[in-house]
């Protein structure tokens, strides 16, 4: 995920709105390896005389090497989003103060509003508000640094 990790606060929070997409996503392509992987067990092995002699468009084709390359993307994939939900957990662990990461947990990745949870902590939305922000942008140093130049 090096060249798609977000650079930004705001790609942050955008990722965190897609963690459930993500399970999902791992959930059905878990499935769909086991498939692959189940009628793979139905494949037997290649005759590599009959393979030597055909052409490598008709190999490709043959079961077991579509099956081998159809569960190579899949695995792909999976380890893509893997990173992705390894990423946003590895984030929010990474906020300095403790008592803020539930909290960031429930705003970005569940969805809860703003308003909601500055009521389960007795704090004015505004308030709840700016000290996430805080907390969010010291992940981002970058970020932070830039938009002071521009002040």
């Amino acid at each position: 995920m090096d060249d798609e990790t977000p650079k930004t606060a705001m790609e942050f929070k955008r990722e965190c709105r897609k963690y459930f997409y993500y399970l999902a996503d791992i959930k059905n392509l878990m499935l769909d390896i086991r498939r692959v992987d189940h009628t793979m067990q139905g494949v037997h092995s290649l005759d590599f005389e009959k393979v030597k002699s055909s052409t490598k468009k008709n190999f490709r084709q043959s079961g077991i090497v579509k099956y081998i390359d159809i569960n190579d993307e899949l695995k792909r994939q999976l380890k893509e989003k893997e990173d992705k939900l390894l990423y946003i957990i590895d984030t929010i662990d990474r906020i300095e103060q403790p008592a803020f990461r539930p909290i960031i947990w429930m705003l970005y990745v569940q969805g809860f509003r703003i308003a909601e949870v500055a009521d389960l902590y007795g704090m004015s939305k505004d308030y709840l508000s700016q000290l996430i922000n805080e907390q969010i942008h010291n992940l981002f140093p970058s970020e932070k640094s830039s938009s002071e130049e521009t002040n």
